[in-house]
């Protein structure tokens, strides 16, 4: 395929993409309008249950923010008690931050209010069109890690796939 053509599609892979993170946005902060926590705690949540016992250092780079930005959101959740700071015994400047059994509970409630919201704008598509379109996403997430964490060259990268 000519670069031109290449340009064009990467072009409207951003507009889309931009537009769906936007839209994920708003329906996040209508469902968890009248939740105890809010959309960027429930995102950093997300990510704790997914990689328990993760850092502020290690979310900061999932988040792509400044660590103190996730110390603020931290704090507020040990605040509500929805998650817990446990303490590296041998380096005490490791902290480690899980899920409390509260945290997980409101994690998985606003997680079923979520998916609620969304099957209606995902119903209209065929189990085919679903398939498509995340073996294509898994595709792009590849090439993006590939990239990420080694700057693999384009032939590295064809024979990953």
């Amino acid at each position: 395929m000519d670069e031109k053509k290449l340009e064009q599609y990467i072009e409207f892979y951003n507009q889309i993409s931009q537009s769906i993170m936007k839209s994920m946005s708003i329906i996040q902060k209508q469902t968890l309008k009248n939740s105890c926590i809010t959309p960027d705690q429930f995102n950093l949540m997300n990510v704790i249950k997914n990689k328990p016992a993760s850092t502020s250092t290690y979310l900061a780079d999932e988040f792509g923010v400044k660590k103190s930005s996730i110390t603020s959101i931290v704090r507020r959740l040990v605040d509500k008690g929805l998650v817990t700071r446990i303490y590296n015994k041998n380096d005490r400047r490791i902290i480690h931050i899980e899920l409390t059994e509260k945290g997980n509970e409101i994690l998985e409630e606003s997680k079923k209010k979520l998916i609620k919201q969304l099957i209606p704008l995902v119903s209209n598509l065929t189990e085919q069109d679903i398939n498509q379109l995340l073996t294509s996403l898994m595709l792009i997430a590849t090439q993006l890690n590939i990239t990420e964490n080694g700057g693999l060259n384009n032939e590295e990268q064809k024979e990953n796939l």
